[in-house]
């Protein structure tokens, strides 16, 4: 039972991170971007993240997420992930859970 719970752990943590980190390869990868003006210059910005967006950009823009809260806020973005991915886990458990008790109480022959 415990490896089946510490599984379950790795994929899900497993699947955060790579939902994390496909939000910045769709975003770099796809060349998403929007054409920013300043100053009679045109400039890319990309953004990702979700929850917590991250906005890279050329620095004269100042639109552009702080260094220091980068790794925060992908680390927000990734507890998100997993936290919603237990709760989904909780949910399949709980609902085969139920559907079993239910199947078992209507397999027993009345006498």
């Amino acid at each position: 039972m415990m490896k089946k719970r510490m599984t379950t752990s790795l994929v899900i943590a497993l699947l955060a991170a790579i939902a994390v980190f496909g939000q910045w390869l769709w975003t770099r990868g796809s060349d998403t971007f929007t054409l920013v003006q300043h100053a009679g210059r045109t400039y890319k910005v990309f953004s990702y993240g979700w929850p917590f967006p991250v906005v890279q950009c050329n620095a004269a823009l100042g639109l552009a997420t702080p260094e220091a809260q980068v790794s925060s806020r992908l680390l927000g973005n990734w507890m998100t992930f997993v936290v919603i991915g237990f709760a989904i886990s909780a949910g399949i458990k709980m609902f085969r859970t139920t559907r079993r008790r239910v199947f078992s109480l209507r397999s027993k022959p009345s006498a």
